[in-house]
């Protein structure tokens, strides 16, 4: 269950406490640092709301995707970053 939505313009390191959360970024690029903070089967998901993309980078963890993508595609798109037996996945409209 979604629980919340929060906003950013500038970039962001996840907490724990981003589990089952939408972020929306509102601006310009930012990039996402993704630590180790979720456990197996908790999720964050995000929007590109605004006209910057935004960029995933894993710190401690691999951040594995379809064809190695690491950020949103375009404006409106959505992703979220999942971990699922270890390891954490990007999965979304990517570009």
């Amino acid at each position: 269950i979604i629980t919340t939505s929060n906003d950013k313009s500038a970039n962001y390191t996840l907490v724990s406490g981003d589990k089952n959360t939408y972020i929306r970024s509102t601006g310009s690029a930012i990039t996402i640092t993704v630590p180790d903070v979720l456990a197996d089967g908790e999720s964050v998901n995000f929007i590109q709301a605004g006209s910057g993309q935004i960029t995933f980078a894993g710190s401690g963890i691999t951040l594995n995707s379809a064809d190695a993508l690491l950020k949103t595609a375009k404006q409106y798109a959505g992703v979220t970053v999942v971990k699922s037996g270890g390891s954490y996945y990007l999965i979304g409209n990517l570009g």
